[in-house]
């Protein structure tokens, strides 16, 4: 089973695969006369949305890291890769991962402890 990092790495790709995958075309497109008339642009921009989620969650991954000293011992946990610095030690899921997947919080799937 896996755990609640990888739960919400595995919700966000599916949403955004299958937002991408939808028939946006036969959705948006209304039929005239018997002649479709579809307006591209609508599916371009679903698309374009979705690529640029993706690249901003590029880097944000959970990465094993010290997240807190306890006197002289540090304590390691799951940080990200990108927020997780040694002065924040934002914790994985950071909330730019969490604030992406917030786009989704109507999907039945999606937990209330991802809100940002």
């Amino acid at each position: 089973m896996t755990g609640p990092v990888d739960d919400l790495t595995a919700f966000l790709n599916a949403r955004d695969s299958e937002a991408e995958r939808a028939d946006w075309h036969h959705i948006e497109c209304q039929f005239n006369g018997g002649t479709r008339a579809c307006d591209c642009k609508k599916h371009d921009w679903v698309l374009d949305v979705i690529a640029y989620k993706r690249r901003a969650a590029e880097g944000h991954e959970p990465v094993r890291g010290v997240v807190d000293y306890i006197g002289t011992k540090p304590e390691y946990g799951m940080v990200c890769a990108t927020c997780g610095t040694e002065e924040s030690r934002e914790m994985w899921p950071c909330r730019h991962i969490r604030i992406l997947a917030k786009a989704y919080a109507s999907h039945p799937d999606y937990r209330e402890e991802w809100r940002p």
